[in-house]
């Protein structure tokens, strides 16, 4: 629960060793408090005592012959885990991790392993997802769940993306003693929840309204630039394509137009979408909004370019 002040900026390991009389019985105890040193993270797992005898035991558990496949991508999965899960951890929830992570290569999906310290003082998350999911937001869309869901006072996190399948998160949530019992498929599911891509999302709110959605979602959401996908949620987004999809039965140079109040706006508050093939300038837009007796506050102008290279232009208005 302390951090170092020497060498690096690390929570402080905290070692005991129990000194015995002759009969066995406790009489005292030797403590180093410290940080290891750069080498302990590179050490083979099999070279380091105590840790050593834990990868044998999983080993003897597990079945897995050290010279097959599987126990060589065992091996490569323990020394994948952070040494603080190798030194803290029993052999049981490894070996339960490391099997389910050997496997996890095979068929890829969102998992996550949660330990907790016995005095109540942290809880560690490893998150395994996809690599090609990972991101720094989808990282930090995690984080949030996981500083929500312990009542966390700080939440610090490592990633390792060296896997050609998985990304590896490695996350420390530091809790007051007393913090409430986390149901963990609920977590599980939240964590996935927050690593699917804003794509997914689209596809999935785009086939809730039609076939033909879903295709115009597939065409036009791998090229939606990052300020719309920030500033646009999926199902926005899918309805975005409702009104591009018209487009098709209009003739060149006609717009689809979507008047709505969104949630929370003011009483006279709208919002106005343009859209259009062609580019339109505010010169040629303004008047026209003018000459109906609304007042412009805003516009942001958006460009979706489709998987064969077309373009559509949204123009949105704010209007009062």
């Amino acid at each position: 629960n302390s951090a170092s002040t020497v060498s690096r900026a690390e929570q402080l390991d905290y070692v005991a060793v129990k000194v015995l009389d002759e009969a066995g019985v406790p009489t005292g105890e030797l403590r180093f408090i410290g940080v290891f040193t750069p080498t302990a993270a590179v050490w083979p797992v099999t070279d380091i005592p105590y840790v050593s005898r834990k990868v044998a035991t999983i080993r003897e558990r597990t079945g897995y012959g050290a010279e097959s496949n599987l126990g060589k991508a065992l091996t490569y999965t323990l020394e994948e885990l952070p040494r603080d899960e190798l030194l803290q951890a029993s052999a049981e929830w490894l070996g339960e991790v490391a099997t389910a992570v050997v496997h996890l290569r095979h068929r890829p999906r969102t998992r996550v392993f949660v330990r907790s310290d016995d005095y109540g003082r942290f809880a560690t998350c490893l998150v395994y997802l996809e690599q090609e999911r990972y991101a720094p937001e989808v990282r930090d869309r995690i984080e949030a769940v996981l500083r929500e869901v312990f009542g966390a006072t700080d939440v610090s996190h490592t990633t390792r993306v060296t896997d050609a399948t998985l990304a590896q998160l490695y996350f420390v949530a530091r809790t007051d003693p007393g913090a409430p019992t986390v149901d963990l498929a609920e977590l599980e599911r939240r964590v996935a929840e927050a690593a699917r891509s804003w794509q997914e999302d689209l596809l999935d709110a785009a086939e809730r309204l039609g076939a033909d959605t879903a295709v115009l979602a597939a065409r036009f959401g791998p090229g939606a630039p990052e300020g719309y996908k920030e500033e646009v949620d999926a199902a926005e987004a899918a309805t975005d394509l409702v009104y591009i999809g018209r487009l098709e039965h209009l003739a060149d140079g006609e717009i689809a137009l979507r008047l709505h109040r969104p949630a929370g706006a003011p009483h006279r508050g709208r919002r106005l979408r343009l859209y259009h093939r062609e580019d339109l300038a505010l010169s040629q837009i303004l008047p026209v909004l003018e000459g109906l007796g609304v007042d412009v506050v805003d516009q942001m102008p958006y460009t979706l370019t489709s998987t064969d290279g077309s373009t559509i232009h949204i123009a949105d208005f704010g209007l009062i």
